[in-house]
């Protein structure tokens, strides 16, 4: 396949980085770019030659040549030669009036050296011109036409080509020069090729062997001079031989050359390997560096990039509270238009979203609404909206391997080259599409737009962020208003629902069993039934203060509340659907802290909602038919504040939520408080990640603490399960280590023995294979620099009981 023709000039494009020669000219320390002006210094590039000499199967140094433009200026020196534009027409036109051929080399080229440079001052010194003229032939390398044919997808185009060069410069030749016509040796399939003539001068054999990079030949390596195979001492220079002084001496180093140099062969197998050998490890080193400049030079294009949009986005936007989202796409649309000038010229990448929505995603349709585009205006744009039908999964594996356009409901044509990339985001459950269609310096430069992609996925992120801000920031005033709005409408019914059951919970118990005739039991049925109801109540109407937490800080409304009303609601909030649910009993556990005859200051809406969330939390993830045990305790040096009646000295009391299940891992209880965090064990319950994040909203309100402890191995097998199945006859014997009795009983609901739960043998199998772990939340209330007093006991009252 031919390189198109749109392709940009390598000399004044810096991406892909496309270096079309190594050696690099002097630059005094300024900035520089591979493309114009190398990736290796001359002296970097002498000794990856000068290594070969090491090399047993080659056997001397290799020197190099280079086409390079006529703007580098190479000094010359021992190492590195400029050589002089060639006077051969047919070379001439090939390299050009802007291009010319540097040669460097780590001296001592081959054993005949000394001859080669004694001919050179024969005839007046007016062979130099001539020995140089045969080294130009490399020159045909680096037509321009080669330039278009990819040399390993396309090799045998490029032979094909490279031999109708070399026949048509074969036949240019005239006079003495029709003495070294150039050959070509080529091998399909290892994709080895070289170059090869006699020099006319000296009957030595010359091989030119190409370097490639990115399928374009970038220098190429000389391998000389090699004795013709049945060729003698007398044979070499044969013109230049017992004439004047400089002929004189020519001859007797030629008398000097080793004898070895003639047994050899022209060009051995071993020797053609080891050169071969000698390229690839070139081509590495080249493709190394390159991939090295590209990674330095994406990444600080990027950075600058994203620095750019952050600098519009904060003077142009401003602070969140006045957001313009037409501002942020049009500043977005100028850095995408940015990103493809730089790496990707007449490709594109468009950015869609799915808008967040209360209600969540239609699932049968997701649109995806146009939030960015590359595409300058006017240009030839595709439809800003696609609608996609219900995606299967994975959705992101599905439309890398099959397509976008699969799933789309209009027709739409794209290209092999497009991809497609499409990410959930936790907010508002929105998506992002980034649409990226590349050039076709992709087929060529693979490495290096696989680098700038990696980039881009990285950077998409940082440009999607003020459009998530913006996004968030419109959920969160639909969210309030409609909360409002229902709130507003609950706020004028309930506070009168709950007056009218608070008067008729603090009615005389005496009347009611004088003038109602009702028992003292039925008395208490009646307190509990509408204590009940109070309490629901009381939760829910102050949800909308709690909730906008989610949003903004509100501050708590403390006053003095009955502690032991706090804690004994839970329980009756709870009591009936934990067992309902999931065979649980919520246990109010005895400690030495007498809390049922205290007021707590504090916002009794803000704690309720607290322990709501974590009691809640307790029965979802607890195992079916164990304990829930609600602990209210002390320091242990403040018990004695207790003991003395000093309650007003206590300032720290801890509530404690104990659940048993599997186990909370280090890093979900690192996690655990964020808001929509949710465990990959909580998948299958209910829930949006939300209800520990009130938790720990509220407690840093009111200024306490709060954390999730370490779990606790209670047993390598589920306790209640063994309890109910051996109970029921369904477990014969427990294959585990037993626990002791007083453990089983702190676990396990023993409060109901007739438990209507059967356990199926199968069940049970499965079932007393898992740990169970104590799980426990903490409350740590405190008193704060302005609350005097955290607690105040209520004398010459008696016990509370609900």
């Amino acid at each position: 396949m031919d390189t198109p023709d749109n392709i940009p000039c390598p000399f004044t494009s810096d991406w892909p980085i496309h270096p079309t020669f190594l050696s690099k000219a002097s630059l005094n320390g300024e900035y520089y770019s591979p493309n114009r002006d190398g990736i290796y210094d001359s002296d970097t590039l002498r000794g990856f030659l000068a290594d070969s000499s090491d090399d047993a199967g080659i056997n001397n140094p290799l020197s190099l040549f280079q086409v390079v433009p006529t703007s580098c200026e190479f000094p010359n020196s021992r190492h590195i030669k400029a050589i002089d534009i060639p006077q051969d027409p047919f070379l001439r036109e090939i390299l050009g009036s802007e291009r010319r051929v540097i040669r460097i080399d780590p001296e001592n080229l081959y054993m005949n050296m000394p001859c080669c440079n004694l001919f050179r001052k024969c005839n007046n010194g007016r062979n130099t011109q001539k020995c140089f003229e045969q080294d130009n032939r490399i020159i045909i390398l680096f037509d321009k036409e080669l330039s278009k044919i990819h040399f390993k997808k396309n090799f045998e185009q490029f032979c094909g080509k490279l031999k109708e060069i070399i026949a048509n410069y074969n036949e240019s030749l005239t006079g003495n020069d029709k003495k070294s016509f150039l050959s070509l040796y080529s091998d399909t399939d290892t994709h080895e090729l070289y170059v090869w003539y006699k020099c006319q001068y000296s009957n030595l054999l010359e091989y030119f062997f190409p370097i490639i990079h990115s399928g374009t030949i970038i220098a190429v390596l000389m391998q000389g001079q090699r004795i013709p195979e049945g060729v003698n001492q007398d044979e070499l220079f044969p013109l230049y031989r017992n004439g004047g002084k400089y002929e004189a001496k020519l001859d007797r180093s030629i008398k000097n050359i080793p004898n070895r140099l003639f047994g050899c062969q022209p060009m051995s197998a071993e020797r053609l390997a080891a050169i071969w050998e000698r390229v690839r490890l070139i081509e590495e080193r080249i493709d190394k560096e390159v991939l090295s400049f590209a990674r330095y030079y994406v990444s600080n294009k990027f950075l600058k990039l994203e620095d750019d949009f952050h600098k519009q986005i904060e003077t142009n936007i401003g602070t969140r509270e006045n957001l313009d989202i037409v501002q942020f796409k049009s500043i977005l649309n100028d850095i995408l238009y940015k990103i493809c000038d730089l790496f990707n010229k007449g490709g594109f990448i468009n950015i869609y979203s799915t808008e967040p929505s209360i209600n969540g995603m239609d699932t049968e349709n997701i649109t995806f609404y146009q939030i960015g585009t590359s595409l300058l205006a006017g240009s030839e744009q595709i439809t800003d909206t696609f609608v996609f039908r219900n995606l299967p999964e994975p959705l992101l594996e599905t439309i890398q391997n099959n397509g976008l356009a699969k799933f789309l409901i209009r027709s739409q044509q794209f290209s092999d080259n497009e991809i497609f990339r499409i990410e959930n985001l936790l907010i508002g459950k929105m998506k992002n599409l980034i649409w990226k269609r590349y050039s076709t310096w992709k087929e060529y430069y693979t490495e290096q737009f696989e680098i700038f992609s990696t980039f881009l996925k990285s950077a998409y992120h940082t440009l999607l962020e003020p459009y998530n801000m913006f996004r968030s920031a419109d959920l969160r005033n639909k969210l309030e208003t409609s909360m409002r709005v229902s709130v507003h409408e609950t706020s004028q019914i309930i506070p009168t629902i709950i007056s009218i059951l608070e008067t008729e919970y603090n009615i005389d118990t005496r009347q009611l069993i004088r003038e109602d005739k009702l028992s003292l039991q039925q008395i208490r049925q009646r307190e509990r039934t509408i204590f009940d109801a109070i309490q629901r109540l009381t939760l829910l109407d102050g949800l909308y203060k709690r909730s906008t937490l989610i949003f903004k800080e509100q501050k708590p409304e403390e006053s003095w509340n009955d502690f032991h009303r706090i804690v004994y609601a839970l329980q009756t909030l709870f009591q009936k659907t934990a067992f309902d649910n999931n065979r649980q009993y919520i246990n109010i556990v005895k400690n030495p802290f007498a809390f049922n005859k205290c007021d707590l200051f504090t916002d009794y809406s803000f704690l309720n909602h607290a322990l709501f969330n974590l009691v809640d939390n307790a029965i979802k993830y607890g195992y079916r038919g164990t304990n829930i045990n609600i602990t209210i305790s002390l320091p242990p040096e403040q018990l004695d504040y207790q003991k003395t009646g000093d309650y007003e000295k206590i300032d720290k009391i801890y509530i404690s939520v104990i659940s048993y299940g599997g186990e909370i891992s280090e890093e979900d209880r690192d996690q655990i408080f964020k808001l929509f965090y949710r465990s990959s064990d909580s998948s299958k319950k209910e829930g949006m990640g939300i209800g520990l994040f009130l938790v720990k909203k509220l407690c840093n309100s009111l200024g306490y603490d709060v954390e999730c402890r370490k779990s606790k191995l209670i047993a390598n097998y589920n306790l209640p399960v063994s309890y109910y199945g051996t109970y029921a006859g369904e477990i014969d014997s427990i294959p585990f280590d037993k626990v002791d009795d007083e453990t089983m009983r702190k676990v396990v609901n023993v409060s109901s023995p007739n438990i209507d739960w059967k356990i199926g043998k199968g069940e049970s199998l499965l079932l007393l294979k898992e740990r169970v772990y104590q799980n426990e939340f903490v409350i740590t209330l405190k008193k704060d620099n302005s609350t005097k007093i955290l607690l105040k006991h209520r004398k010459n009252e008696e016990n509370i009981n609900y």
